[in-house]
């Protein structure tokens, strides 16, 4: 980091001294390293976190209150399924997604149709498979939702993200 963001970051990580006072920088840096982490859950260890995640929590926490209480309080809301809901699709598509390139398929000589695993397409290239995960179930989001607003929200997705297969799963 060069010392001129180096200055201006350490400007935007004053510590908070008042607990009423809105998140400053620090808290917003300290969220994926505590969700990320589980808190440091032991048994994740080079798993989910390293010790590289706690040198940086420490640091973090000389700027904001970023402990156990700052994670159980997020911890609690990214599981929250009607503030989930409050997202839009667009939010609960893109908030936990994933890409996976897929495998190159070639069609069968002796089958009338694409080889197993194929998404149909013929042309012998892989693809890319998103995956989606909501806290909600996929009855929940059909609750929440019309299905002409599933079916198209699907498709900007996959259209946004040049998908050849979308994977939405609901908790």
């Amino acid at each position: 980091m060069c010392k001129e963001q180096q200055a201006l970051l350490e400007e935007d990580l004053q510590p908070v001294s008042d607990p009423s006072a809105p998140c400053n920088f620090a808290s917003l840096l300290a969220a994926a390293v505590v969700l990320d982490s589980y808190f440091f859950k032991p048994e994740l260890k080079d798993k989910k976190w390293t010790d590289e995640d706690t040198q940086a929590h420490e640091w973090l926490s000389q700027f904001a209150d970023v402990g156990h209480n700052y994670w159980q309080v997020l911890n609690d809301a990214k599981f929250d399924v009607n503030l989930s809901m409050q997202l839009g699709l667009q939010g609960i598509l893109g908030r936990d997604y994933k890409n996976y390139q897929l495998s190159h398929f070639e069609e069968s000589k002796d089958s009338d149709g694409p080889a197993q695993g194929d998404s149909g397409s013929t042309s012998g290239k892989g693809g890319v498979m998103g995956v989606a995960v909501s806290v909600g179930s996929i009855a929940t989001l059909q609750q929440h939702f019309s299905a002409a607003e599933i079916a198209e929200n699907l498709r900007l997705t996959c259209e946004k993200r040049s998908l050849g297969l979308l994977v939405v799963i609901g908790l």
